[in-house]
């Protein structure tokens, strides 16, 4: 029965001793594929992670400017808030001209009179700025501020 079966399958003159080169080639060719698209699509992934939350913590410092800012408006009016160019509040609320460029994480803000805002209005704008390997970005707010009583 087995020299049967064995002559049904395999033709005349054809023996089969084991996988040929080719086939062999072809099964690494396939792996290797496959394993260079996983490995890219999680470097990817974990690429794109840690932009979304670089651009979060930029975002969350930027909105903490902005919370400072009207906290000295609030404390020294509105005449108070001018700044021309990159101007930062400490922690302490004390005013800050920023002299240096910019570092891994930079937070300032400027001031527009009357800016995009009614007449009387400053418009102020906090920014965040990080640098990165694909370059600079940003991250800006800008808020109409008024006399607030």
């Amino acid at each position: 029965m087995k020299n049967y079966l064995y002559r049904f399958l395999v033709k005349p003159g054809m023996t089969r001793n084991g996988q040929s080169l080719i086939e062999i080639l072809i099964a690494i060719s396939a792996i290797t594929i496959v394993l260079v698209s996983l490995v890219s699509a999680a470097t990817r992934s974990l690429s794109g992670s840690v932009s979304a939350r670089t651009q979060a913590l930029a975002t969350k410092l930027a909105e903490g400017q902005m919370e400072k800012i009207r906290a000295y408006r609030d404390r020294n009016g509105l005449s108070s808030i001018s700044c021309a160019d990159k101007c930062y509040l400490n922690d302490s609320l004390a005013l800050q001209v920023s002299q240096q460029a910019v570092d891994i994480l930079s937070v300032w803000f400027t001031v527009a009179v009357p800016g995009s805002c009614p007449s009387g209005n400053r418009q102020v704008t906090a920014i965040s700025q990080w640098v990165d390997g694909k370059g600079t970005h940003q991250a800006k707010l800008i808020s109409c501020f008024s006399l607030w009583q």
